[in-house]
């Protein structure tokens, strides 16, 4: 599994929550004019070993979700649509699946760029 693999599910089943699309990766929520969005970044992170032979057999990822929107209210509702699909839970990729996802950390909502913004962090 890439990392491209890995965001393209996680925006995937975050999309299917709303009845238009809402999570995109960075490139993407810049060219946005939307009222409200998340934008998904995957990246690698280290894994200790998990097994007596020393082999890591899967991969650890660090997920950042951040939640942009015009109104406070937005980005708490965002933030709180995500946790419910994200925290603790397994996502389908392929024939596998990537997760459990566990909160690890969460920056509080403030103002950006005429939007307000907050963001989580998780651990997979």
């Amino acid at each position: 599994m890439s990392q491209g693999d890995e965001s393209a599910a996680i925006i995937a089943a975050i999309n299917a929550s709303f009845s238009t699309p809402r999570a995109f990766d960075f490139d993407t929520a810049r060219t946005l004019t939307a009222e409200s969005y998340v934008i998904v970044s995957v990246s690698r992170r280290y894994v200790p070993e998990r097994r007596a032979s020393g082999e890591v057999t899967v991969p650890g990822g660090r997920l950042m979700t951040r939640y942009v929107a015009k109104k406070i209210a937005n980005v708490y509702a965002l933030r709180a649509t995500v946790t419910a699909l994200l925290e603790n839970k397994m996502l389908p990729l392929g024939g596998d699946f990537i997760g459990p996802f566990s909160f690890e950390a969460d920056e509080t909502v403030g103002p950006d760029d005429g939007y307000y913004s907050a963001a989580d962090f998780w651990t997979y």
